[in-house]
């Protein structure tokens, strides 16, 4: 189980938002190079908007945070969006910026293709329960998806690049404080 010294009460921000207002935070608009051009440098601008592969991961990301919220909502009806969690999201990208002197009006040289990779990468290295057999695999899915879900919607491409202006070393660093953390 988790240590319930080290669980800390965090909002679940994809509950709550009404839909044009979760698009707004949540879905990366890639059609829009100059809103994109705020926040991101323009060689990976460039990448983003020739890529069709690209645009589909980003899709892919926006698609499994609307299921991850329409799930949420079913589990938390009454609209309670805080939850207990093993691993202080908010506090590690706080330590990512004040570390690496993250200067909010300035572009990012990270990928929002590489953000939605790394974390479902991510993701997927969260082990609480090991095990190859039918049994081991649905107890591992049941014990983090909450925190899973979590983790998306806070590392979440659009929230990343916009709202945390994270660079590529800060990004890195918060994945592997997770990772770490988490274990």
């Amino acid at each position: 189980g988790m240590d319930g010294t080290t669980m800390e009460f965090q909002q679940l921000p994809t509950i709550k938002p009404s839909h044009t207002a979760f698009n707004r935070l949540f879905r990366f608009d890639y059609t829009d190079e100059r809103s994109m051009r705020k926040g991101l440098r323009e060689d990976v601008v460039r990448q983003i908007v020739g890529d069709a592969h690209a645009q589909a991961e980003l899709e892919k990301e926006f698609n499994l945070l609307s299921e991850d919220r329409n799930s949420l909502r079913q589990i938390f009806s009454k609209g309670d969006s805080r939850l207990a969690m093993p691993v202080n999201l908010g506090r590690i990208i706080w330590n990512a910026q004040n570390t690496f002197h993250i200067d909010p009006r300035q572009t990012t040289d990270l990928n929002p293709v590489h953000v939605a990779k790394s974390v479902q990468a991510l993701s997927e290295k969260l082990i609480v329960i090991p095990g190859d057999d039918k049994l081991s695999k649905e107890a591992q899915i049941n014990s983090t998806h909450l925190f899973n879900m979590l983790l998306r919607s806070v590392l979440a491409s659009n929230k990343v690049i916009y709202t945390h202006k994270l660079s590529s070393a800060a990004f890195d660093w918060v994945l592997g404080e997770v990772e770490s953390r988490f274990q």
